[in-house]
This record gives C-alpha cells, sequence and structure tokens, in this order.
C-alpha cells in the first residue's frame, strides 16, 4: 500500500482506539477477537437524534450557550412530530444522552480491563490450541454489551473485564445464561459468591504442565482443550450446611440460599464428588491434583488409610458457577483451610502442595 493510499484509507473509532491497547505480541487469533471485542462494542447503534450526540464535543467547548441551543434545536423538531410540550422533549432528549454515554463510559472501561488483562495473561498455560480458529460469538456480545453497560462500579467493572477477556482467549468458555446471572449480581452478591469461592475445592482436568510434574507415563494422548472444572464445592466436614455448620466460615444457611437463588450452587447442600483421583496410589491410574486457596494440592496416604472411594460431601458448584469461578479473585481463608486439613487427616490423608515447578 502507498503512502498516499494509506492517508486516503478510512480508519474508524474502534481502529483508533486499537491502535493504542493492543499488544501487537498477542496472538494473531487473540488479537483477532479482540479486535471484533472493540469494533463491536466501542461502536453502538444509537436510535436517538444524531445531531444530539455530535454535538456532545461541541457542549464541551462553548458551553451553556451551544448546549441550550443543541437542545433546543433536536427537542423541538420532535416536539413538532410528537405534538407535545417542548418542554419534556428537551428533558428527555438530554436524559437520553446522558444515558447513552454513561453506558458508553462504562463499556470502555471494562474494554479496557481486558485488554489489560490479556496483555498480562495472552493465553492459559494449558492451552494448546491456540491455533483454534473460533472466532467470538455475536450473539455473546450482543448479551454482553447489554449487561456490561449497566455496570459502573470498579467491582464489576473489573469482573466483566475478565470475563470478556476470558471469551476472547478461549471463545465459548461463559454462556450467555452464565453472563446474564453475572449481570443480575450486585457487589454484595459478587463479595458473597467471592467468599465461597476462597474455601471451595476444585477437581479439574489438568494443566499438561501440571500433570508433566506428578506423573511419568507419557501424556501425548491427553490434550484437554482447556483446564476445565470437573467439580467445586465447599467440603462440609461432617457437618451440615443446612444446619449452619459453615456459619464459622460466613457461609450461613440464608447465605448460601441467596447463592442458590442467584443459580451459583446447587440446592442439595449434602451432595458428594469422589476425590479418590488426589491420593497416589501405585497402580491407580492418571492421577489428577485439586485447586484450593491458589495452590494445587495431593492428599498423601498415612499409616492406616485404606484405598477405596473417597467422598468428599458439601455445597458444589452450579455450572453456571463453575463459569464464573475462575474470574473470581481468591482470597485463602485460612482457617477454612486449617480445618480442612484436620478433616482429610481423619481419613488419614495430608493434604500437601503441589511444588511449583524451578
Amino acid at each position: 500500500m502507498t503512502s498516499e493510499e494509506k492517508n486516503n484509507e478510512k480508519t474508524s473509532l474502534p481502529e483508533a482506539v486499537a491502535e493504542g491497547i493492543i499488544d501487537s505480541t498477542l496472538p494473531a487469533p487473540i488479537r483477532k477477537n479482540l479486535f471484533k471485542a472493540l469494533n463491536r462494542l466501542s461502536t453502538a447503534t444509537i436510535e436517538i437524534p444524531v445531531a444530539y450526540l455530535e454535538g456532545k464535543a461541541d457542549e464541551i467547548r462553548a458551553g451553556t450557550r451551544a448546549r441550550v441551543k443543541l437542545i433546543e434545536k433536536t427537542s423541538d423538531q420532535i416536539a413538532q412530530q410528537m405534538k407535545v410540550d417542548p418542554v419534556y422533549a428537551r428533558a428527555a432528549v438530554e436524559k437520553l444522552g446522558q444515558k447513552v454515554i454513561r453506558e458508553q463510559v462504562n463499556l470502555d472501561q471494562i474494554v479496557f480491563k481486558a485488554a489489560e488483562d490479556l496483555k498480562k495473561n495472552p493465553s492459559p498455560k494449558d492451552e494448546r490450541n491456540l491455533g483454534s480458529k473460533k472466532t467470538i460469538n455475536d450473539d455473546f456480545l450482543t448479551a454482553f454489551e447489554k449487561e456490561a453497560s449497566q455496570k459502573s462500579t470498579e467491582e464489576m467493572q473489573a469482573h466483566f473485564g475478565k470475563v470478556l477477556a476470558g471469551e476472547i482467549r478461549s471463545p465459548g468458555s461463559f454462556s450467555i445464561r452464565s453472563l446474564k446471572i453475572l449481570g443480575q449480581m450486585d457487589q454484595s452478591v459478587a463479595m458473597l459468591f467471592a467468599k465461597f469461592c476462597s474455601c471451595c475445592i476444585v477437581a479439574n482436568i489438568p494443566r499438561l504442565e501440571l500433570i508433566s510434574r506428578l506423573i511419568k507415563e507419557p501424556i501425548s494422548h491427553f490434550q484437554p482443550e482447556v483446564s476445565k472444572i470437573l467439580d467445586a464445592r465447599v467440603c462440609s466436614m461432617g457437618g451440615s450446611p443446612g444446619q449452619n455448620s459453615l456459619q464459622k466460615f460466613h457461609l450461613s444457611f440464608d447465605q448460601l440460599n441467596t447463592l442458590q437463588e442467584y443459580g451459583l450452587i446447587i440446592a442439595d447442600y449434602n451432595s458428594w464428588f469422589d476425590y479418590g483421583m488426589a491420593v497416589p496410589l501405585e497402580g491407580s491410574g492418571i492421577l489428577l491434583s485439586f485447586y484450593h486457596a491458589s495452590f494445587d494440592w495431593l492428599l498423601l496416604p498415612m499409616e492406616g488409610y485404606q484405598k477405596g472411594e473417597l467422598r468428599v460431601p458439601g455445597v458444589a458448584l452450579t455450572n453456571t458457577g463453575k463459569e464464573i469461578f475462575p474470574i473470581v479473585p481468591i482470597t485463602p481463608m485460612e482457617e477454612y483451610t486449617v480445618e480442612l486439613k484436620k478433616y482429610f487427616e481423619g481419613q488419614k490423608l495430608k493434604m500437601t502442595k503441589v511444588e511449583s515447578k524451578s
């Protein structure tokens, strides 16, 4: 392309913004999805008088006089068409314009947070299929725009930024149902869910690099797309969550009911999952660790342990809860971890951290 052609080339608003926030070192599929999200979320089609929005910059520069003239001109046209008092039309146009701008500011903040997240973590460690040619879904972006535009607090914008970054990395990671539930959550519910997730133990199809630290057999046949959560729960450690056995960890029966009403945890507070996979025994097959309090753990057999099914009871996340879990900030709750270790010791198992690869 010649310099003249470059000068004549039209550049959209998202393209101009993208030049400033899209890291050129990002993998091509990530850049492509990020650019599509920018293009979609930075240019909303707005069915309101265009003259009003285009005049916002003039309004800032020219002050009250320009503002009054602009609103009067647009609202008077609407008043004539609808045969209503111009005072009502002026108020409606100004209010709608403020709403549109406020929602766009929210979206811009969230997209920026997503771009920053992608720069820090371009792709999951376990994502071996980065050449995945999946493109972020238009329906997802439509639903995302609707929900994210309403979020003005920094905490909720951070959550939505992580969702967008996760979807850009691996399209299909978040369902529209999960997106809508996240949109319905207020700050208090988000904080309660973060508290729950901070106590969770999580069984997942592991990262390949983690498996390589745990077993010696070849693993070329095992190629998971992502680190998929099989089970995530707060272990009840022999108590009854329905009778407030988790209240001392700030997860009372009423609080659990709130999470259940939002579709984040299942209704059966005494379900169980077999965590025998986390016990390294000779001839037991592929070994999987579990995740808790920001670390990977194994359960090492103590004297007197008898091999068999290891039922871990407690309150489990729903599929929606599992999808949202990866974006939740984990704050380890030491008092819960201490009790969890005692619980497993009672079953002749020692919770042991998986050492990091040096």
